[in-house]
């Protein structure tokens, strides 16, 4: 069955799944596999999640399976793949107020198309800030009569903690109903067998509540506000946009988790999925290609592929997105975009919003004085969890055969791993702890669609040394960082 849907030209367009020999695309990749029929591995793909956590470009884990090119359109007649049009980045220099008073109306404009015509829609929404102006975006649409229908504030984590707490305040200055759901050992097994049916794209450390959102009922849309930081801050895990570095400058992939070789060999390959992109759009700075890198690669492979779960069942739209709203954002001198600018936003919007603490931090935002309350910031124990409730589970996944058939990843690593990845103590999830859950739902997908690899084995002393020094990383890496916690 011919599963296209139309793609819009905006940053957060579901990407679809395509193959080289059909014209044929589909939402889903368990929608194309058969578990009588056997596959390949696409070992880039493995090498690009140890470094990333995420894919890179537009493979997947199995060969011949791809995502359609991001930004592009295709020739009905020819199926060529040709770029759109992307924003140019500028140098333009305005008052945070004027910058705050464009984009509030810019998103003003990008609400109203969504909600056009529906009843009830649902929002995603934390107690952080990129939620929190689209809440206050949806009550102006609201107070002033263009918005006539009802809104469900769906938040997830442990009750006790600020996304929730902050987030039910919200929801309560505009009269809102809220929905909270429970992060806990059982939501995460779940989501390790989730990720697994859908290719193993991701970690499923990402999913939260998603897959009981997705079920619910009564909903015509759901927004999100997943790019807020990105388009409206100019920020990408916490570093500003000129700040941020090439994505391979960045290299997570020190526990020895993979074959040396992986690396010498598919490294080359991951270099030229960037330059190709690079190649579509060109610019003037490296910062520039930098800050698309992050958007095709990082937010389109990891946290836009994740909603695409709720999706499926409720139409998800991602604000921030519309080509009008980031190339206005572009347009901007660096310099100008700033955490002021929320600042502006939220100024003008309903609910004096600012006087609710940021769940980064605890502080007014945008971090100003004492943090405001003893609430507990992170809305997880995922750390925890792993390593008790969910650990039989990742384990009999690991060491069930079919991760160490591919003759990728390290045998001696794999072998020692149960003696010493439990042993961290923090509450969240390290790096460590995101590749284990990885490697778990990697391992059921390759054993239940027959998944092989072209690699055969290399045991030599080589990798035994290579596995001593990730061991020895490791070690390294999460005693510092149970300092630096401390």
């Amino acid at each position: 069955m011919n599963k296209y849907i139309k793609r819009h030209c905006n940053l957060g367009s579901r990407s679809l799944y395509v193959t080289n020999d059909s014209d044929i695309k589909y939402k889903n990749i368990n929608d194309m596999l058969d578990e009588k029929k056997s596959y390949t591995i696409q070992s880039s793909s493995i090498l690009s999640f140890m470094m990333k956590n995420y894919i890179i470009g537009d493979e997947t884990i199995i060969k011949g399976i791809k995502k359609e090119k991001w930004f592009h359109d295709q020739n009905n007649f020819t199926g060529e793949n040709t770029p759109n049009i992307l924003p140019s980045h500028g140098r333009l220099e305005l008052t945070n107020e004027e910058i705050g008073d464009k984009l509030r109306l810019l998103l003003l404009d990008e609400a109203r198309y969504f909600l056009n015509g529906k009843k009830t829609i649902g929002l995603l929404l934390s107690g952080g800030m990129d939620s929190r102006v689209v809440a206050g975006i949806i009550r102006e649409l609201q107070e002033n009569g263009e918005f006539l229908g009802d809104v469900v504030a769906l938040t997830w984590g442990i009750e006790t903690t600020r996304d929730v707490i902050y987030s039910r305040r919200i929801a309560k200055k505009f009269n809102w109903e809220h929905k909270h759901f429970k992060l806990n050992s059982e939501t995460l097994i779940k989501n390790i067998y989730i990720t697994a049916e859908r290719g193993a794209e991701y970690s499923p450390l990402h999913l939260h509540a998603m897959s009981d959102i997705s079920k619910l009922s009564g909903l015509d849309g759901i927004l999100a506000g997943s790019y807020g930081d990105s388009v409206g801050r100019a920020e990408f895990s916490g570093k500003k946009v000129q700040s941020i570095n090439s994505l391979l400058n960045d290299d997570f992939n020190k526990f020895a988790l993979l074959n040396s070789r992986i690396k010498k060999e598919n490294l080359p390959f991951l270099i030229d999925e960037i330059d190709s992109y690079h190649k579509c759009f060109s610019r003037e700075s490296l910062w520039e290609y930098y800050e698309i890198d992050r958007q095709c690669h990082y937010m389109r492979r990891q946290l836009g592929a994740c909603m695409d779960i709720i999706d499926d069942n409720i139409p998800l739209y991602q604000m921030f997105t519309d080509i009008s709203v980031f190339g206005f954002m572009w347009s901007l001198s660096p310099k100008c975009r700033t955490d002021s600018i929320y600042t502006e936003v939220l100024k003008k919007l309903p609910g004096d919003l600012l006087t609710i603490p940021w769940a980064r931090d605890g502080k007014l935002y945008p971090g100003q004085g004492e943090v405001c309350d003893n609430i507990e910031a992170s809305h997880n124990l995922y750390g925890i969890w792993l390593r008790t409730e969910c650990s039989t589970v990742i384990e009999n996944a690991i060491y069930s055969g079919a991760l160490e058939s591919l003759n990728i990843f390290n045998p001696y690593t794999l072998s020692r791993l149960k003696h010493y990845w439990k042993k961290s103590k923090s509450n969240g999830a390290d790096r460590f702890d995101e590749r284990i859950s990885w490697m778990a739902s990697l391992s059921l997908l390759v054993e239940k669609y027959n998944i092989k690899s072209e690699y055969f084995s290399n045991n030599d002393y080589k990798e035994y040394l290579f596995s001593l020094k990730g061991y020895t990383y490791s070690t390294f890496y999460r005693n510092a960082r149970h300092i630096l916690k401390k």
